[in-house]
């Protein structure tokens, strides 16, 4: 996985023998409107308004492991729109492991993420360490 803002540094490493990982976040695809108003390309069917950008707690990435990849694209988007505060403990219910991160840099895990790394299946990355292909 890599930063949200710096593709050159990496996050995370995660092993996976069998399901997929997505990473979705709010940092690319986002503008100002011409009222000063932010936009971005994730709405939230709530309000059809796009979802925060820009406020300092704003959630701004979620990575989730899920079933296949196509899944955790989906429950990456649905935390996002949620916020972590439900979305995390939601996601515990459905035994798929997530971490949230925001505006201000810091990240929250869900119980079944603190127990994929327990299992040595995730392994933060120094913030230094670079992206290899």
């Amino acid at each position: 996985m890599v930063n949200p803002v710096d593709d050159a540094l990496a996050e995370a490493r995660l092993t996976l023998t069998t399901g997929g990982v997505a990473t979705s976040g709010t940092v690319r695809r986002a503008w100002v409107r011409p009222d000063g108003s932010a936009a971005h390309h994730l709405l939230d069917p709530a309000t059809a308004q796009p979802v925060s950008v820009h406020a300092a707690d704003a959630l701004i990435e979620a990575t989730v492991v899920a079933g296949t990849g196509a899944w955790a694209e989906v429950f990456t988007k649905a935390v996002l729109v949620r916020g972590a505060e439900a979305g995390l403990p939601w996601l515990d219910s459905l035994g798929l492991a997530c971490r949230a991160r925001f505006a201000d840099g810091t990240e929250l895990t869900n119980d079944a993420w603190d127990a994929f790394v327990a299992e040595g299946l995730a392994q933060p990355v120094h913030q230094a360490d670079e992206v290899t292909a």
